[in-house]
């Protein structure tokens, strides 16, 4: 089922939607036959939400066939124990299953009430990257206004999407922000730098924030 209302981008992304009357169901989306190519990953975006989600009343399974359906591997479970108030990323190197006879699906399972709707979206199968890649949140972000002498912070997500480790030695930003950010990031994973702003002094101010790493 297609939905607009909890798309991660665009106005579109897969949903799977389970009737409340059924106690149990399961139902899946598979893709057409892949010619899948050799060093490749797949990466894409899912959430299970609402409030009324609690554990182990529903489960999402994403798996490969690399021999036209007959069978099939789990890459990864998704199921978390409580609602998610923001999409989450997955990827997975797709090298052990390169051929011309490929097929991936998701395959979603309820078991009782007090499961919740589940998206997918922004799914893309690229090659394999050779070295750390850095990705923020936010490009740019702003503060609300404070009074003078006050502080106040934001937070950015730094995620590495790459294959090897991202290792940040450091943040370079002028005054009147800092950051003292340093750290190493495993592929796939994220950690979140702390932007501190001192409104010392009246005024507007704009800054160019620099993560020095790897990636």
């Amino acid at each position: 089922k297609s939905s607009a209302d909890y798309a991660h981008s665009g106005t579109s992304c897969l949903k799977a939607d389970p009737s409340m009357a059924v106690t149990s169901v399961s139902s899946s989306i598979m893709s057409p036959r892949i010619l899948l190519p050799a060093n490749h990953r797949i990466s894409f975006w899912w959430l299970n939400g609402q409030l009324a989600k609690t554990a182990n009343k529903d489960t999402t399974y994403f798996e490969i066939s690399n021999n036209g359906g007959v069978t099939w591997t789990i890459l990864q479970v998704l199921s978390p124990s409580t609602a998610q108030n923001a999409y989450v990323n997955v990827t997975k190197d797709l090298s052990a299953y390169s051929g011309n006879n490929t097929y991936i699906r998701w395959r979603y399972v309820k078991l009782a009430n007090g499961s919740a709707n589940t998206y997918i979206d922004d799914i893309v199968i690229e090659p394999l990257p050779s070295g750390s890649i850095i990705e923020l949140s936010n490009n740019t972000f702003g503060y609300n206004p404070i009074y003078k002498n006050a502080h106040t912070k934001t937070r950015e997500v730094i995620r590495n999407n790459g294959s090897t480790n991202l290792t940040v030695t450091g943040a370079t930003v002028g005054a009147p922000f800092t950051c003292s950010y340093s750290g190493s990031i495993i592929p796939g994973a994220t950690d979140t730098a702390t932007i501190v702003f001192d409104g010392s002094n009246v005024g507007n101010f704009s800054q160019t924030l620099t993560f020095n790493s790897n990636g």
